[in-house]
């Protein structure tokens, strides 16, 4: 474990409490019993802070067992047991200079001798003594809670135990710390003193794994982060709780950050003995609390609460635990309740007063690890239970009322299907993780693809033959293709509901990730059949297109016009491939490889065979000769040819009216809105209306978006102000609410910009929309948002540079966050928002923190240099 971490302002008045006690002459062991999450970590910065460091010379943490993380995480072995901390006093009286086994008074006065501190993790794990046995931990706390004992003046307590041992100890030498909890919990209503704390954490992390920091408070893996410790004011938040959740969000290479239903090494994305030290801590914690449960016995309703409660997202409820104690052998539900008693300190009990079920809550990180350690060693009864919830979603996917019991989500645009459907999905690919692979299966699957799964146990006990085929396939092809995208089972239409209807693109993303190999997004899943195998390329690319992920993108379109090419498809196809890869390559501003592919697809497209009257034949060709026509448009608009482009908008017009609508419908407004002129702008402003309605009237809401981002921008054009305010704020909340993609959400937030520009609120302006378009287009590769966002931030700062010089003093504080805080009801980001679905990656941006940045001469001429360098 490597790298120092940092204590937020509750931990450190904890640890000066701790040191105060510490060096009391009265105690020789201090004990935190009951220990809050974060427990081992307070008492290893005790030992290692600043604070402390005059008083305590030399610390020494031990553990019940060596090697006890890694065997818990990665063998399928049952766990050993030797005698606890006995190698670990061993290794801490040969550092002392002590040989052998030296008795309990000589290493107790070799530590005071030294001011050090012996720190036993785990203390729960003591054993109590036996009649005629010995425990060298025993012999130590005997020794040490003896009124005999003295230790040296000015020298800390010898002996600090994190946890309560069993049994009785001597109290006259021993002092019980019990309210810990209460000083280190952040308050239960959200705030923004733990929303600060998260964030720091989460760039700490990112520096740590030597990633690009996450950014803005827009970030994904922020929102979602404060959608676990915001989804109930009720659940008690450590600091300990923000630093895994931050950890876990620093993985940037695992879509499903807060998914620990993968195991804790999936989830985590990096190796025990490489974790920072706040982090390795907590996860040791955990595995002691996991490892205190036996797992020996045919029936163990203890042990099999503590795995059911580990296959919750978020909880775990009481109808979903009835539901799995149907499972052989049975277990009722009280009998779960019983179980949970012996390990209820690790469990949170949320009661409901009115009908809903009351829910169960677990360390996320706890329940990773048991993840883990149950694929390890019971992969079978893993799977079963995993199949078991896929199917109780499924059936129960049409039900509002109980989604809000089973998550923290409301029904998305009116619909709670989306939720359940995509949760079945990561239910039922757990469930195959480890089933038998055959190379067989991919070509072969054993059932009706329109019938869910059967459970995974065959004959004997066995698993059931071609299993993992029989459930990638269903979820790819029924789950994910047919009834979350609506899509045409023969391949041929691309709704892509989930994206254009509900702007869940992130969702989309995770669960391709879920459906590929290794989790490997881009990579197909062995056990994927091969008709499936280009859809989920196109998918994956798309879906890296719509996240603003523009390279892989690219790599994906390119990726999947060479497989084509090396199954010699219809030739169609891969014009369509093409047409998607311009789409990327315009994104990207790289304007010479799109024309070059543009003219690539119109050689083409003239060698396509003539439809000889087929009327099939004949629209699917009007299809592709309107795309053609439609990246012909925008390429010509980007190049600067706006009489081009819209000459072009006007001949797809004229040819097809209906094909006015999404991308050609977009350029053909920017150009409208280019060129000027009250005739055109009205133009522009009826084709936007046009598709607001169209789009809103068929359920395509997130297309819907995209076309009010447009309407605030011909309001603009017309010098409408308020009202191209109002569209946009409205635009903005859906957002928050619902999700959008990178391309819509940079054309909102520079939209908005100019707007607020336009209107001189010039602080608003650039901190909330234009900064923040600046640096998510710039991370991306949006060339074109990145230079015009530039340019409007550049005038901002400009203008409130030459304000604060005419008036001679600094912007007011009061005055700069009233403007901040804007006039459209959008409150800043200070974690107090729960109504939100956390799956959604947009949030508000943080106003408090721009004040000090931009409240003075000095701050705003850091920022203008920030800007011209970057």
């Amino acid at each position: 474990m490597t790298e120092a971490a940092q204590l937020s302002a509750r931990e450190e008045k904890a640890i000066k409490h701790l040191l105060f006690m510490a060096m009391s002459a009265e105690h020789n062991v201090l004990c935190l019993a009951d220990p809050p999450p974060g427990a081992s970590f307070l008492a290893y910065a005790l030992a290692t802070s600043q604070l402390s460091r005059q008083e305590i010379r030399s610390a020494f943490m031990i553990l019940p067992h060596s090697g006890m993380v890694d065997e818990y995480l990665t063998s399928s072995e049952p766990l050993t047991y030797d005698q606890p901390f006995e190698q670990a006093l061993l290794v801490v009286a040969e550092r002392l200079g002590l040989s052998g086994r030296p008795s309990a008074g000589a290493l107790l006065n070799a530590l005071s001798v030294s001011s050090s501190v012996l720190i036993v993790l785990a203390a729960k794990s003591i054993p109590e003594r036996a009649l005629g046995g010995s425990s060298y931990i025993r012999d130590l706390l005997d020794a040490a809670c003896r009124p005999a004992f003295r230790r040296q003046p000015g020298s800390p307590v010898p002996v600090i135990l994190v946890g309560q041992p069993p049994g009785e100890l001597r109290a006259r030498r021993l002092k019980y710390l019990t309210n810990l909890k209460e000083g280190l919990a952040f308050p239960a209503k959200p705030s923004r003193e733990r929303s600060v704390f998260f964030e720091s954490q989460l760039k700490r992390f990112g520096e740590f794994r030597g990633a690009t920091p996450a950014g803005a408070p827009e970030n994904a893996r922020i929102k979602q982060a404060k959608g676990h410790f915001n989804a109930d004011n009720s659940y008690v938040v450590f600091p300990s709780t923000l630093r895994m959740l931050g950890f876990l969000a620093s993985n940037d290479t695992n879509l499903s950050n807060f998914d620990p239903t993968s195991g804790w090494l999936r989830q985590s994305g990096m190796a025990p003995s490489a974790l920072p030290v706040d982090v390795g801590l907590h996860l040791f914690e955990v595995i002691a609390h996991a490892r205190a449960i036996k797992e020996g016995g045919k029936r163990n309703p203890s042990l099999r609460a503590l795995r059911w409660c580990s296959t919750a997202l978020y909880w775990l409820t009481e109808d979903a635990a009835e539901d799995l104690g149907r499972l052989l052998p049975r277990t009722n539900l009280e009998s779960f309740r019983t179980a949970i008693k012996t390990f209820d300190e690790h469990i949170d009990l949320e009661q409901h007063e009115n009908e809903r079920s009351p829910a169960y809550k677990m360390d996320m990180a706890l329940r990773g690890v048991v993840q883990n350690r149950w694929a390890n060693r019971d992969a079978f009864g893993r799977a079963t239970v995993h199949h078991r919830i896929a199917l109780r979603l499924f059936e129960s996917s049409h039900s509002k009322e109980l989604l809000s019991a089973e998550y923290p989500f409301r029904p998305h645009w009116g619909r709670s299907r989306m939720h359940f459907l995509a949760e079945c999905l990561r239910h039922l690919v757990r469930s195959c993780e480890q089933a038998p692979r055959t190379d067989a299966d991919r070509g072969n699957i054993s059932e009706d693809l329109d019938e869910f799964p059967k459970p995974p146990f065959g004959q004997n006990g066995k698993w059931r033959p071609r299993y993992a085929a029989d459930v990638i396939n269903y979820c790819f092809g029924q789950i994910y293709w047919l009834q979350l995208n609506a899509n045409r089972v023969t391949g041929t239409i691309h709704n892509r509901k989930l994206s254009r209807q509900h702007g869940a693109y992130h969702l989309t993303a995770e669960l391709l990730q879920l459906m590929s190999e290794d989790g490997i997004l881009g990579k197909p899943h062995w056990a994927l059949h091969p008709v499936y195998v280009q859809r989920y390329l196109r998918e994956v690319a798309y879906a890296q297109l719509d996240l603003g992920e523009l390279q892989a993108a690219k790599t994906s379109f390119e990726m999947l016009i060479e497989a084509w090419r090396c199954e010699h498809r219809d030739p169609a196809e891969g014009i369509a491939f093409k047409l998607d890869l311009i789409i990327a390559l315009s994104a990207m501003n790289d304007l010479a490889a799109a024309r070059k592919t543009l003219e690539e697809v119109r050689a083409e497209f003239g060698t396509l065979p003539s439809e000889g009257g087929n009327s099939f034949a004949r629209r699917s060709r009007i299809r592709i000769k309107t795309r053609v026509d439609a990246r012909e448009a925008q390429l010509r608009y980007l190049e600067g040819d706006l009489d081009g482009a819209l000459q072009a908008c006007m001949r797809i017009e004229t040819v097809n009216p209906g094909a006015i609508g999404r991308d050609v419908a977009h350029t053909y407004i920017a150009t409208l809105g280019a060129l000027g002129g009250a005739d055109r702008l009205t133009r522009a402003t009826a084709i936007c209306v046009r598709n607001v309605f169209d789009n809103t009237t068929r359920g395509l809401h997130h297309e819907a978006l995209g076309f009010r981002v447009a309407l605030g921008h011909a309001f603009r054009k017309l010098g409408m102000l308020d009202v191209a305010e109002v569209v946009l704020d409205q635009v903005y909340n859906d957002v928050q609410l619902y999700g959008c993609s990178e391309r819509t959400y940079l054309a909102l937030l520079l939209e908005a910009g100019r707007i607020v520009f336009a209107q001189r609120r010039l602080a608003r302006a650039y901190a909330a929309y234009l900064r923040p378009c600046f640096d998510r287009a710039r991370s991306r590769g949006y060339v074109r948002h990145t230079e015009i966002s530039r340019r409007y931030a550049r005038m901002c700062l400009e203008k409130m540079l030459v304000e604060a010089a005419e008036s001679s003093h600094s912007l007011s504080e009061g005055t700069l966050s009233v403007e901040l805080h804007g006039r459209g009801g959008i409150q800043p980001n200070d974690g107090s928002t729960v109504d939100l679905d956390p799956s959604i990656p947009f949030d508000t941006f943080a106003s408090d923190d721009w004040v000090a940045r931009l409240c003075s001469v000095e701050g705003l001429q850091a920022e203008l240099d920030q800007i011209r360098r970057l």
